[in-house]
């Protein structure tokens, strides 16, 4: 995974920070309100949580069950619980789910899931 720094005066895009440790296409980016983490998702059907300043995976969320497919779309919510924050995530089979911190902070668990009908 890359990420680009504009150089407002030359009109340039350079390779900011490189994270390495998914497989396949990224399809889902969202930064954590606080800046301190970025969840990615994409066809390997895993949701990474990552440690912006330690430049590697925090935590790596996946569907033991295979219910899910490929991760469409990311949600941080800021402040969900007195545990702080919680990611909302899609799926391409119509899951919705969301994952609330550990009372420790540290790291995600499932909170909640529901299917959506396709239109």
């Amino acid at each position: 995974m890359l990420f680009f720094q504009q150089r407002l005066a030359e009109e340039e895009y350079r390779v900011h920070m490189r994270l390495s440790g998914s497989e396949g296409p990224i399809n889902a980016l969202a930064f954590a309100p606080d800046a301190k983490y970025i969840a990615s998702g994409g066809d390997d059907e895993k949701l990474r949580v990552w440690d912006i300043s330690r430049k590697q995976v925090h935590q790596v969320i996946g569907d033991d069950l295979e219910r899910w497919g490929q991760i469409t779309c990311i949600l941080w919510l800021a402040g969900f619980s007195d545990h702080g924050d919680a990611l909302c995530f899609g799926t391409g089979r119509g899951l919705v789910l969301i994952y609330q911190k550990t009372k420790d902070g540290d790291h995600f668990k499932e909170l909640s899931s529901t299917g959506v009908a396709p239109f």
